[in-house]
């Protein structure tokens, strides 16, 4: 890939980049949200500037999932070693009752885990469909986060408890820690892939003391350099820890589906919703978890939520973003009336995403600029 950091860094350099940065810095939350004019083509050579000038994260914001990558891609180019992360989309439609896919559930997780470290430098890219998705809210996954710190006591001081909340935070158990978002038991080792480490870590018990952190390689499983601290963050959006109340919620909704099922032992048989409730009784990870994201928290809360008073979001076209939100809520709601009216929903679930209106406000309240005119 071509390196265009040299010249990244001469624009920086320019006058007229100067005052833009400057104007962005002077500008409050609550204030007109400044547009800056750029033809599209300028643009990632502008936000890998600001990235270079700019402590903090800084949220680019796309109409689409392609233009989310372009973007990303292009950054990469102008900034090499850059962290870039896709805040990735999930794979239904809104409303739909459908895995998200792994590889987005660890994609939009590792974007939450990295912001919770609150880093200097940090790229997030995130289309419309994507920040419109209801997420976990930040106090809750602030307080499912678990730090193990070598020669220092277990929080559950039992490894069995430990392990217990490791699958409530969504983690899932495996022969061999291979990927993110999983973990094992021999012994009195534990191997766990926290959602934003580079490495997987295996954690060596001495009773109910933290003796050893050491990363490993997941191919070779060989251990690698030592740590002095594990962080382990949520693994998915769905906390299977809250599928007993979500389940309680539903419960005469999981009545009627129950009445009116009549198995018929082909494949839409298993995916019927009927087998979903006993695994949220039993607070179980499952494919389908995040359908249920609406009923676990009481509150609505989208990536913005995660942004602190240092982030900076660039809109790369407001109108084109405005537009897109609009036409997948106008599709969400047809989907909602179609499935209601095959009682493939039920009649109170609360919205799933993040309406225009919203967003609006809450970009209204930070500091933002657009990028296009």
């Amino acid at each position: 890939m071509t390196d265009l950091s040299t010249l990244r860094d001469f624009i920086r350099q320019q006058d007229a980049f100067q005052q833009m940065y400057a104007a962005l810095r002077s500008s409050d939350a609550n204030s007109h949200i400044p547009t800056l004019g750029l033809m599209r083509a300028a643009r990632p050579a502008v936000i890998s500037a600001l990235v270079e000038a700019h402590q903090g994260p800084i949220l680019v914001l796309t109409d689409r999932a392609k233009h989310a990558h372009d973007i990303a891609e292009q950054l990469l180019a102008w900034s090499p070693g850059l962290q870039v992360l896709t805040f990735a989309e999930p794979n239904p439609i809104l409303y739909e009752r459908s895995p998200w896919g792994q590889d987005v559930l660890q994609a939009r997780m590792k974007v939450l885990a990295t912001l919770y470290h609150a880093p200097e430098q940090l790229v997030i890219v995130s289309s419309a469909r994507a920040v419109m998705q209801g997420t976990l809210p930040q106090r809750i996954f602030d307080a499912h986060v678990i730090r193990l710190e070598r020669d220092g006591l277990l929080p559950e001081r039992q490894p069995e408890r430990l392990l217990m909340r490791w699958q409530q935070m969504g983690y899932g158990a495996v022969p061999v820690v291979t990927e993110p978002g999983t973990f094992s038991h021999r012994g009195g080792i534990l191997d766990i892939y926290p959602m934003n480490s580079d490495l997987p870590v295996r954690i060596e018990l001495w009773g109910d003391t933290v003796e050893s952190i050491r990363a490993f390689d997941p191919r070779t499983q060989r251990s690698l350099e030592t740590r002095r601290q594990a962080v382990i963050t949520p693994a998915r959006e769905a906390l299977p820890g809250y599928g007993p109340q979500v389940e309680e919620r539903l419960r005469s909704w999981f009545d009627e589906q129950q009445e009116a099922y009549r198995p018929t032992n082909d494949a839409a048989d298993l995916i019927h919703p009927v087998h979903d409730r006993p695994l949220l009784e039993s607070g179980l990870d499952f494919p389908v978890l995040e359908f249920y994201l609406p009923w676990m928290y009481g509150e609505s809360t989208s990536l913005l939520d995660y942004l602190g008073p240092g982030s900076l979001v660039l809109v790369d076209d407001w109108s084109a973003l405005a537009d897109t939100v609009a036409d997948l809520e106008e599709q969400a709601l047809a989907v909602k009336q179609s499935y209601l009216e095959n009682s493939q929903l039920p009649e109170d679930m609360p919205l799933p995403f993040i309406t225009w209106g919203q967003l609006a406000d809450d970009l209204a309240q930070m500091r933002a600029a657009q990028l296009g005119g």
